[in-house]
């Protein structure tokens, strides 16, 4: 994540070309290779922005394609208890025909006693009641056997009631139950439905998540080659801006008094900025040509680093800062801001109204050129290194 960061960083403030003597071979060289370094680096924005993207998409649709395998499940187990429902019921619908066979079964044997005991009336075995009556050898006999009749049909006529009433009861149940059947086989057709619905979705939404994990691991590979090219151009870049200071040093014949490109056009002898800096400048350890150089040739700096770290280095030596300008303070800014991932170092020269103040700096215009200018946003400023004559 900290290089991830790091390299958003240098994508948000790309470094400029830089401003040098193209006389020299190596500022020819310097500049393509910056030019191609800020190349890179908008590129590699461009697929950190389509990277990002791309994982919003696919984080969106593995939300969607859980929340869509949810819902399956939840109308499979609706599919599953509808058909166990239709199962019981079918179950119940075969219980209520094997009644109704039941009682269909008991009524005929009941008709078949009843015809037996008709016919055991008469020792001839008539089977029809008015000729059981007809036979009859005595009143006493006729009456007898017309009470026996009368009680056997009452009994059969009972019989066939309750039987009768019974089968309608079961019938009645066995017609609820097949329209409660009804019911639950077209809600399961409906559910099944709705099922090949929530595949169809589930299906395309899987395929795009698929793309786009595709996609992602495509723009993750072009990000790591472009940052390994990145940093291989960094490289390259300070390679050659090492060079340059080389040569350019060499050109200058290392004398610091030579004349500079005044941000006003006129020439202007490298001399300290104050009265108290000796004539030659404060020893000065950094490169000729960079803001370092310039900001410690007329302030007594005791401790090292790129620009953007010496308001920490100060400070880490017991030396008072300040957020407040002063005549002859160090102003450092923090990399990043148009100044690059080394920060930018310039010394106060004149402090105007309102938290304004002025500036001499070198490599603001370009390597080795002093300039001066006015300042009034605090924007990316760590803070001032006050003088301490």
């Amino acid at each position: 994540m900290a290089v991830w960061s790091l390299l958003s960083l240098l994508v948000a403030w790309p470094h400029p070309v830089a401003a040098c003597d193209a006389s020299l071979s190596a500022c020819r060289e310097l500049q393509q290779a910056q030019q191609q370094e800020s190349t890179a680096q908008q590129q590699l924005q461009q697929i950190d922005a389509a990277r990002l993207d791309a994982q919003a998409r696919a984080s969106a649709l593995a939300g969607l394609v859980s929340q869509l395998q949810s819902q399956v499940a939840a109308q499979q187990a609706a599919i599953a208890a509808t058909k166990g429902a239709i199962a019981g019921i079918d179950q119940q619908i075969r219980f209520t025909q094997a009644d109704l066979l039941r009682s269909q079964a008991h009524l005929t044997a009941r008709q078949v006693l009843l015809q037996q005991r008709v016919r055991g009336l008469d020792e001839q075995g008539p089977a029809d009641y008015l000729e059981v009556l007809v036979t009859a050898k005595s009143f006493t006999q006729l009456v007898d056997r017309a009470f026996l009749i009368r009680d056997v049909v009452r009994s059969e006529e009972r019989l066939i009631g309750q039987v009768e009433q019974a089968r309608d009861q079961v019938q009645e149940v066995e017609r609820q139950l097949e329209g409660e059947r009804a019911q639950k086989v077209a809600l399961l057709a409906q559910q099944e439905a709705q099922e090949q619905q929530l595949d169809a979705q589930l299906a395309t939404q899987q395929q795009a998540l698929s793309e786009e994990q595709q996609l992602l691991a495509q723009l993750r590979g072009q990000s790591a080659e472009l940052q390994a090219r990145l940093s291989s151009l960094t490289a390259q870049v300070q390679a050659l801006s090492d060079r340059y200071q080389r040569q350019l040093a060499q050109v200058l014949g290392g004398q610091r008094s030579v004349t500079a490109q005044a941000g006003t056009g006129s020439g202007e002898v490298l001399a300290p900025l104050f009265p108290y800096v000796p004539p030659g400048g404060f020893p000065d350890p950094f490169p000729f040509g960079q803001c370092t150089w310039w900001a410690a040739y007329n302030y007594p700096v005791t401790w090292g680093g790129n620009a953007t770290d010496w308001y920490g280095n100060a400070r880490a030596q017991g030396v008072p800062t300040s957020s407040s300008p002063s005549v002859g303070a160090i102003v450092v800014w923090g990399a990043g801001g148009g100044y690059s991932v080394y920060g930018h170092v310039a010394i106060v020269i004149a402090v105007g109204a309102q938290g304004s103040f002025e500036v001499s700096e070198m490599n603001y215009q370009g390597l080795g050129i002093v300039d001066r200018r006015w300042v009034s946003s605090y924007y990316d400023i760590e803070g001032f290194i006050p003088y301490r004559g």
